[in-house]
Order: C-alpha cells, then sequence, then structure tokens
C-alpha cells in the first residue's frame, strides 16, 4: 500500500514539474492529476506538510498546497452531504420507529450539531500564483475537514445507536429478544442528553 501512495505521490509531483514548463501566469492543473489526489486517503492528504518538505521550488509548492486544497475542499462537500444523507436517513427510521411502537418522541431531544465555531470555507476561485493564499487555503480546509469530523462523529454515533436499540424492538419475535430490545431501548435512551 504504501508503494501505491509513493506513486501517486510521485505521479502528483511529476506533474507539477510538467506544470511548471507553463509560461502563463495560470498554473496548468490537469484532471489526471487531480484524479489522482482523489486515490490519496484522507490520513495522509491531511499530512500535506510532510509531503511540500519535499519539493524545493516555490511554484511547485504553490500549485501543490492548490491541489491539496481543492482535494480537501472536495472531500469537505463530500463529507457534508454523507453527514446531511445518513443524518435524514436515521431521523426518518427513527420517527417510523416510535410511531410504530408508540413510543414518547425522542428524536426531537437528540444531538444537533454545533458548526457555530467552525470556520466556513470561501467559495473564491483558485489562486494560482500566490503561495501564501494557497498555503492558507489549505491550511483553513484541512482544519475545517478535522473540526467538522469531530462534530459530525458525536451526533451520528448517538442517532445509530438509537436507531439500532429501536431497530432491534421493533424486530423481535420472541420474549427473550422483547427483553433483550427494551433493554437495548432503554441503555440507548439515558445516553440522549
Amino acid at each position: 500500500m504504501k508503494i501505491i501512495n509513493c506513486i501517486r505521490l510521485f505521479i502528483i509531483l511529476f506533474s507539477l514539474l510538467i506544470a511548471a514548463t507553463n509560461t502563463e501566469d495560470e498554473i496548468y492543473i490537469d484532471e489526471n492529476l487531480l484524479g489522482e489526489a482523489r486515490k490519496i486517503s484522507t490520513e495522509k492528504l491531511l499530512k500535506y506538510e510532510r509531503i511540500v518538505d519535499a519539493i524545493h521550488d516555490q511554484a511547485d509548492k504553490t500549485r501543490f498546497y492548490l491541489i491539496m486544497a481543492m482535494e480537501i475542499e472536495r472531500r469537505i462537500k463530500e463529507m457534508d452531504h454523507k453527514f446531511y444523507s445518513q443524518n435524514f436517513f436515521y431521523i426518518d427510521k427513527i420517527n417510523e420507529y416510535e410511531h410504530d411502537l408508540n413510543l414518547p418522541v425522542h428524536s426531537l431531544d437528540m444531538i444537533q450539531v454545533d458548526l457555530d465555531d467552525i470556520p466556513v470555507l470561501s467559495t473564491q476561485k483558485p489562486v494560482y500564483g500566490d503561495y501564501y493564499q494557497n498555503k492558507k487555503r489549505v491550511q483553513l480546509a484541512s482544519l475545517i475537514y478535522i473540526q467538522k469530523n469531530t462534530a459530525y462523529r458525536t451526533p451520528l454515533n448517538t442517532y445509530r445507536n438509537y436507531f439500532l436499540a429501536l431497530d432491534q424492538l421493533y424486530h423481535c419475535i420472541t420474549l427473550n429478544d422483547f427483553r433483550a430490545g427494551v433493554e437495548s431501548y432503554d441503555a440507548a435512551v439515558k445516553k440522549i442528553p
């Protein structure tokens, strides 16, 4: 796996070197380069500073920061979409189970995601040749990704645990299944803030 990641990074660096021959003010970034960046794991992508230390040319560093910023921003949007899709699924199923089982409505008491302290991604167009702007952009995108990932994790775990408890209770057939479902439900309700 390390070899594959090294090859991907090599392709990105090689593409940066090819792009350096472009004499225009705008940086040349093709879809293949962005496609290779998509293949890098998020964990490695967020450690972009380790990679940039190996790049000596300022223009290549500028392009690298821009590519990393664009990819992290794409993953933030993807994570937002995935979170809200899962959130809607859990809330919908929880409401359905609570109604069908004639249980108290706890879905209104569930944890809401607090994104007030998380900076907002700007919708600015890429600043192709500005090293400091691109570096600042990738740092901000990385920070936002980490903060949102942390903020989304707790509510989704709460929703999932409560949903699984309701699902177990909803699908119980025997008396033992019912007892286990009630215990699971009670434990899940206690964890709702």
